[in-house]
């Protein structure tokens, strides 16, 4: 059926249809384009201030290093075992003790504990 034979009403009703079709693709590509220009612009500024970090003689694994003694912290206070298990995935040595074993021969009953959470000291990178 060519569009000829078709009655002119159903020619409107198509054109109308494709006329908002475009419409809404024009706003959706805007949209796009608009979340891609505030990704950049968020990079942008994520990569300016790790250089400032650098130009200013602070390492940029300064906050890495914050964190990790905040979550060695943590552990020693909960011994929280997911906490743990997520750092050996990513590769980060830990070891938490269990306080309720037995002391160790020749150690007193009244010695000291060793501490709950045994985590090397972070390395500086």
């Amino acid at each position: 059926m060519n569009d000829l034979s078709r009655p002119p009403s159903s020619r409107v009703f198509q054109s109308v249809g494709l006329a908002l079709m475009g419409i809404l693709v024009l706003l959706a590509c805007w949209r796009v384009a608009h979340y891609i220009g505030i990704q950049n612009r968020s990079l942008s500024s994520a990569i300016a201030n790790s250089r400032e970090q650098i130009v200013q003689g602070r390492p940029v694994a300064e906050n890495y290093e914050k964190f990790l003694g905040a979550l060695v912290e943590y552990l020693k206070a909960t011994r929280d075992q997911n906490v743990v298990v997520l750092m050996q995935r990513s590769g980060v040595p830990v070891r938490v003790q269990d306080t309720s074993a037995p002391p160790a021969a020749g150690q007193k009953t009244g010695a000291a504990q060793p501490a709950p959470s045994t985590v090397p000291a972070p390395s500086k990178r």
